[in-house]
């Protein structure tokens, strides 16, 4: 895991993105998970995985050792064929992850798509298409349900 990065708290899916495209921006495909403490607060990131061999565990493992709070999964792709429809291998990475996360009281905050043209963040396009408010967007207003929900 690497030391902890100074930067505010990632309060909207834009400032989380803005972070992300600046940081994971590799010629290889790898992923990689941003930890965040209750404030939302970037605690650490630890390099998961290069190539396409991924271990949910391991990332759970990663999110307890750095005592996190929440935690992103953040993943490149040079190819910038990116498919996030129903029912898609990123879809189904993301509800494993979510998953594993949530039975070791890790929230799961999103799993970020870094391509060369872009970077999607799939909560968002998951909220979009069960519902077109505003709602659920901001990542403060995530966190502050997680927090609730942790007290």
């Amino acid at each position: 895991m690497t030391a902890a990065i100074k930067v505010g708290p990632m309060r909207t899916p834009a400032g989380a993105l803005k972070y992300v495209k600046a940081n994971f921006r590799a010629p290889v495909e790898q992923m990689s998970a941003i930890w965040v403490d209750k404030d939302g607060y970037v605690i650490g990131t630890t390099e998961l995985a290069k190539g396409h061999v991924f271990s949910v565990q391991a990332m759970v493992a990663a999110g307890r050792t750095a005592g996190a709070f929440g935690g992103f999964l953040v993943h490149n792709d040079p190819s910038n064929d990116v498919e996030t429809d129903e029912g898609s291998d990123y879809r189904q990475l993301t509800q494993q992850v979510d998953d594993a996360l949530s039975n070791a009281n890790i929230s799961f905050i999103d799993h970020l798509i870094v391509t060369p043209k872009q970077a999607i963040s799939l909560r968002a396009v998951v909220n979009n298409e069960q519902d077109d408010s505003e709602d659920g967007d901001s990542l403060s207003e995530l966190i502050r349900a997680m927090q609730q929900e942790a007290a």
